[in-house]
């Protein structure tokens, strides 16, 4: 019997059926798992908040300031981190360094 890999639509179903404190716990595995790289982009998001959380409860101009710091580091971090990398063909298909590259 042969296995196929489920797509990614397979796996947005399977997750949208689990109960929110399931998706919480396989949000949190996955960043636990995830190495240093998730770990940072969880703290972005951390700090984020807490920026947020400031402003809601007493702006002023030193935290507004902050804000977008925060905010233009976290989108940073993640584009980084996830966005589609542009590949490069090999200029040479005879080189064998480009050809394994």
């Amino acid at each position: 019997m042969s296995r196929t890999k489920p797509t990614h639509a397979d796996r947005q179903a399977l997750v949208a059926q689990l109960s929110p404190r399931d998706r919480e716990h396989l949000m949190w595995w996955g960043i636990a798992r995830g190495g240093a790289r998730a770990k940072q982009a969880l703290n972005w998001v951390t700090s984020l908040r807490d920026v947020i959380l400031s402003l809601q409860s007493g702006p002023t101009d030193a935290m507004a300031s902050l804000f977008w710091l925060r905010l233009k580091n976290t989108v940073d971090e993640f584009r980084s981190a996830y966005a589609p990398q542009l590949i490069v063909p090999p200029t040479d298909p005879n080189d064998p360094h480009e050809a394994n590259a």
